[in-house]
């Protein structure tokens, strides 16, 4: 089993950890060290690839210091930064550097289809920083660090998109699913081009108790999603939904044997 290091900075009292998504990329298990010395368990709660962050979770004894998000669209070029994070399992170390730009698009730096502005800086990252907070001279959180392209050359998720990741997040933590946007093609799947697989039931959650799950949906737009969404929590005693978008009818079954094991037993489409 591989194992790698990464940084991420608490958003919560209670043990709320933001990291890159390619930290935690093909871990069985995942272990966070604090400050303290302290080791936990973490369980991941949330994924976007997308945009490369994580949401994992530890269970603390007592609340936790915690790091403030703060406005990454206030930032202007050469304003000062300081990176922070654990390269090569160095703990707490702290590089300095200035922003060039607060609106790199992904386009410029390679990333297809990419709708994400990266800040960039000079401040050193290296292999470990991932995951890591970018502060300014504030102590606010305005980034993540994510990736270096060369020396001089590093670049940062902005805080007011990690703000929506966790918003949308809580959202999702609620309504007890994960989901993942489908773009290519699964010859698991029926033979569509797009859709939503709900990769996963949260046990203890809402979706989880009413014994109902859907797991593929074709060519269905975010309003629609938002809709099938709250069926799941309006249907609370059935194992069957019938969702009619347009001239497509799709049904969806669940076995019903477990709050957290659903498996997909048949799609049928009109």
């Amino acid at each position: 089993m591989s194992v790698s290091s990464g940084s991420g900075f608490i958003v919560s009292e209670d043990g709320w950890i933001v990291t890159n998504a390619h930290v935690l990329s093909n871990k069985e298990r995942i272990k966070v060290e604090l400050k303290s010395g302290l080791q936990y368990d973490a369980s991941v709660k949330d994924v976007d690839q997308r945009i490369d962050i994580a949401l994992i979770k530890i269970e603390p004894e007592s609340p936790l210091p915690v790091l403030p998000l703060g406005q990454s669209s206030d930032l202007r070029p050469g304003e000062f930064v300081v990176a922070v994070g654990s390269p090569f399992s160095l703990q707490n170390t702290v590089t300095t550097g200035i922003v060039s730009t607060a609106q790199r698009t992904g386009l410029e730096l390679g990333f297809k289809d990419s709708d994400l502005d990266y800040i960039q800086t000079d401040a050193i990252i290296n292999y470990g920083n991932s995951g890591g907070p970018l502060v300014n001279l504030d102590g606010d959180v305005i980034g993540v660090n994510t990736l270096k392209v060369a020396a001089g050359i590093s670049f940062a998720i902005p805080a007011d998109r990690i703000r929506q990741f966790l918003r949308e997040s809580h959202i999702r933590q609620r309504r007890g699913t994960l989901i993942d946007d489908l773009q290519k093609r699964d010859t698991s799947f029926p033979n569509v081009e797009s859709g939503l697989y709900i990769h996963e039931v949260i046990p203890g959650t809402a979706a989880a108790s009413q014994q109902v799950i859907i797991y593929f949906l074709p060519l269905l737009s975010v309003f629609a999603q938002c809709y099938i969404l709250s069926t799941i929590i309006i249907n609370k005693y059935v194992n069957k939904i019938c969702i009619t978008i347009a001239k497509y009818i799709f049904f969806f079954y669940t076995d019903g044997t477990s709050d957290s094991d659903y498996k997909l037993t048949n799609i049928t489409a009109h």
